[in-house]
């Protein structure tokens, strides 16, 4: 479960703007940190910037695993060559 969603100066947490994201935080505190981040420019740009760095893991980790997937292909298209299609 998450820490304290609001920290000593009132505004979100980082956890707490990550789990809003990411829709991993109590419907209850979706309504107080949507009204924070539209009254708090601070949040709204530290909201942005933490969503830009979740989709650039995302992507990073897909592009991982997509090249671990090709690899491995790879590798078992030279074990079984025989079976392999030209031009995959």
């Amino acid at each position: 479960m998450l820490k304290p969603q609001i920290n000593e100066g009132s505004h979100p947490t980082d956890d707490a703007l990550e789990g809003y994201i990411l829709q991993r935080i109590p419907e209850r505190q979706i309504e107080s940190i949507e009204i924070h981040v539209l009254t708090c420019q601070s949040c709204l740009t530290k909201l942005e910037r933490l969503e830009l760095d979740i989709k650039a893991t995302k992507l990073a980790l897909a592009a991982s695993v997509a090249q671990k997937t090709r690899e491995a292909y790879e590798s078992r298209a030279h074990q079984w060559g025989w079976l392999a299609f030209p031009g995959l």
